[in-house]
């Protein structure tokens, strides 16, 4: 992701997404993805430097007289993806599929609209020619912001793939972008589609300030739904499907909050025992709470 390789083809793209750079090639114009890693390390300091202005201006509003309040609870910054969703189908491409994922994990993007949007190319050609070539992605058609603006890759063998890392920004509302993406055999559209999930950010809560929400959040603003576990081992299973669903903030062991444009605040909480749980979201949308519900089920 991040880095220029030497100009040429990508042969034989091992599943080691670092591996598969040897083909990336951005020149003349756009520059190169973030890698994950990179990615992780600006957002997490992204929101470390943000809490850091937040706790200054605390204390200078006291007139010094205050200590700095402590900083809210963290977690590990290790990057998961929502599920993945075909951007153009291999029959629409020529061979070439591309499908996207966004960064999950509880690692803030550096604004509330901007996503961590990873795209995957794939060659998936069974006729000749079987290899893809000067590939190219173009920023978005309808004005959403791209950064990097775009890429290259020089080549892609038959069967192979490579992942490419961006930030999007998207605004406030959900809607679908579009990308002009370029090949060898011609010009295609990729979509991506982000739904109002999506605008959900991770808000980091201590246990007590979930509590302290939750019995603010009732009636309307709450869902409740029976869930099934496909094993006994349901607590690391739902993790993966709640960071699936949205990036949500792991408070503690079956509970998440969030935080969705215009400061909707969003909580859930899931118990169970056996292969069977319950299921509460809260939100201050309801209708997004009924959408959070209806993803988890």
């Amino acid at each position: 992701f991040g880095f220029k390789g030497e100009a040429g083809e990508v042969e034989g793209l091992s599943t080691d997404l670092m591996n598969g750079l040897a083909g990336l090639v951005l020149d003349p114009a756009p520059p190169a993805p973030l890698p994950s890693s990179a990615l992780s390390s600006t957002l997490s300091s992204t929101l470390s430097s943000a809490l850091s202005s937040t706790f200054s201006s605390t204390l200078s509003s006291a007139g010094g007289a205050l200590a700095p309040p402590a900083p809210p609870p963290t977690q590990p910054a290790d990057l998961s993806f929502s599920k993945p969703a075909t951007a153009l189908r291999r029959e629409m491409g020529g061979g070439l599929e591309v499908t996207y994922q966004f960064a999950r994990g509880g690692v803030p993007a550096p604004g509330h609209s901007v996503l961590a949007l990873k795209l995957t190319l794939e060659n998936t050609r069974v006729d000749a020619p079987l290899k893809l070539a000067g590939i190219r992605v173009f920023p978005p058609r309808d004005g959403a912001s791209l950064q990097p603006p775009g890429a290259q890759v020089a080549a892609l063998e038959q069967g192979a793939k490579i992942g490419l890392d961006f930030f999007l920004d998207v605004g406030t509302a959900p809607r679908e972008t579009s990308f002009d993406v370029k090949t060898n055999l011609g010009h295609f559209s990729a979509v991506v589609s982000v739904g109002g999930l999506e605008l959900v950010k991770p808000r980091p809560l201590s246990p007590a300030d979930f509590e302290a929400d939750a019995r603010t959040m009732t009636g309307y603003n709450e869902t409740n739904a029976k869930l099934t576990f496909k094993s006994e081992s349901w607590p690391s299973e739902i993790s993966a499907r709640v960071l699936e669903a949205a990036n949500l903030f792991r408070v503690e062991e079956g509970r998440w909050a969030g935080l969705a444009p215009g400061n909707a605040r969003v909580l859930v909480t899931i118990t169970g025992g056996d292969l069977e749980g319950a299921l509460s979201v809260k939100c201050d949308e309801p209708l997004l709470a009924a959408s959070l519900s209806d993803a988890l089920k």
